[in-house]
């Protein structure tokens, strides 16, 4: 074929923390792998070793991107680390027969929470400091996953369950999980905490027709006591309220900024994602202009 002719696809677009440069996957030269480009630049590939790339996020200081890996193009992965700048590749979760996965950086300096599920079926919830390589465990179980974990590494929020049934759940200093009530039915398959850990933010189907976001107070249930719905929500009960849901469209998406302050919301309506911008201290939102696909499938 000619070079010329030839097709290749760039995902997972990442921005860097101080807004000069996107990292990205790309195939453009033959194979998966990270590139870089700064916004007043061409992009540059990132050297990240011979195995096929999955996805890229980039550290809070902007030093360090995470990389997930697929070693020969299989479905196990691995999460490995790397200066922004290219160098100092190096492995942060490799598990025998198992794969691992990033979830989020916490916001407490290089700090990573990992997803590592073991050839066993078991999975962990793991701190890794990616500069030092110092790993916490903060919880394992079956059918597990990491969904958030607060900037003091205090509370963390738990995923359970299999694909439809799935709901949340919080701990606080490695005590008994408390699971976070959002009606019957339907699962809750995304988890977002508040920087302090004292605010959870669910996409949940759970008790109702379209997926919306539910939001409610940790502090009550870590301490066994009930609270209220947090501001700009609708009460839904003792400790959730609905946030932002809409008649016409399913919550598709989540993406809440580092410092807990806003958040992007994507809505599948017929099809079509349709963007808001959502003001999480107040409830406001405010609608983005139309994207420039008809999809977006990540933020």
């Amino acid at each position: 074929m000619d070079a010329g002719l030839a097709a290749w696809s760039c995902r997972r677009p990442d921005l860097a923390p101080d807004n000069s440069a996107v990292a990205f996957v790309s195939d453009q030269d033959g194979s998966p792998r990270v590139w870089v480009r700064p916004l007043d630049g061409p992009a540059r590939p990132v050297d990240t070793g011979p195995q096929a790339v999955e996805d890229v996020s980039w550290s809070p200081d902007g030093g360090r991107l995470a990389v997930l890996v697929a070693p020969g193009g299989g479905e196990h992965t691995q999460v490995w680390t790397v200066r922004a700048d290219g160098g100092d590749l190096r492995p942060l979760s490799t598990p025998a027969g198992g794969s691992a996965s990033f979830v989020r950086w916490t916001g407490r300096g290089s700090s990573l929470l990992l997803a590592e599920t073991a050839a066993s079926g078991l999975t962990s919830a793991v701190l890794v400091d990616t500069v030092t390589g110092a790993r916490e465990v903060v919880a394992a179980g079956p059918l597990l996953r990491p969904a958030a974990v607060s900037r003091d590494h205090r509370t963390v929020l738990l995923r359970h369950g299999p694909r439809g049934a799935r709901r949340m759940s919080v701990s606080r200093d490695g005590g008994e999980e408390r699971p976070l009530p959002v009606g019957t039915g339907g699962s809750t398959d995304d988890g977002y905490l508040s920087p302090e850990g004292e605010i959870a933010y669910l996409v949940t189907d759970a008790g109702r027709d379209r997926t919306a976001l539910v939001t409610g107070s940790t502090t009550g249930l870590v301490a066994g006591i009930a609270t209220g719905p947090v501001t700009g929500s609708t009460s839904v009960g003792d400790m959730a309220a609905v946030m932002a849901e809409r008649p016409d469209a399913e919550l598709d998406l989540f993406a809440p900024a580092l410092d807990g302050r806003r958040a992007v919301l994507v809505w599948n309506q017929t099809g079509r994602s349709e963007l808001d911008v959502l003001d999480l201290r107040t409830g406001a939102i405010d609608p983005l202009p139309p994207p420039p696909a008809d999809v977006v499938s990540a933020v």
